[in-house]
């Protein structure tokens, strides 16, 4: 299977080969920052999972329920502690 001529001349030197794909993607492999363990991977994955949305929706819940006082509550001792 031939493929066309690309219209831009130079374009094959540049576009790098299989194997030079591959000996590039083992030497930057080295230099990628890795989990230290799996729990550390599983409470990131549901980090990101549960967002920020869910966050600012529960004083919003808490309130429209009737529970204002322990969001309050929640957000002092935040700020307390923090």
């Amino acid at each position: 299977m031939r493929f066309p001529k690309l219209p831009n001349p130079g374009l094959d030197d540049r576009i790098p080969s299989h194997q030079e794909l591959e000996r590039m993607e083992k030497e930057e492999a080295g230099d990628r920052p890795k989990w230290d363990n799996k729990t550390q991977y599983m409470l990131t994955c549901v980090g990101f999972c549960v967002g920020l949305g869910n966050v600012w929706r529960f004083p919003y819940l808490c309130q429209s329920h009737g529970g204002g006082r322990l969001c309050y509550t929640l957000g002092g001792g935040f700020l307390d502690t923090g």
